[in-house]
């Protein structure tokens, strides 16, 4: 997934979608993703997150994996974004 959050966490523009179905996946594999984020016109100036993780599709549970420091999240900030007018 990846998601463009506002300060408070929620999606302003969502790029989901992996193209490889899970059962085709081999031990080795290497997938890389681009996805294009449509911004709504009347978005506000302000700071946004980049935002990306990983999911079923049938439930939406998202996966947990565990970051650098030992914690455990569902998602991982990536970078922040300013939008300006």
């Amino acid at each position: 997934m990846a998601h463009l959050v506002g300060p408070d966490g929620a999606p302003i523009a969502v790029g989901d979608g992996l193209g490889v179905p899970v059962e085709q996946w081999q031990p080795g594999d290497l997938i890389v993703q681009s996805h294009v984020l449509q911004l709504p016109a009347d978005i506000p100036t302000g700071e946004y997150w980049l935002q990306t993780g990983a999911y079923w599709l049938d439930t939406q549970e998202r996966w947990a994996f565990q970051l650098s420091d030992g914690s455990t999240s569902d998602h991982l900030l990536l970078d922040k974004i300013t939008i300006l007018e």
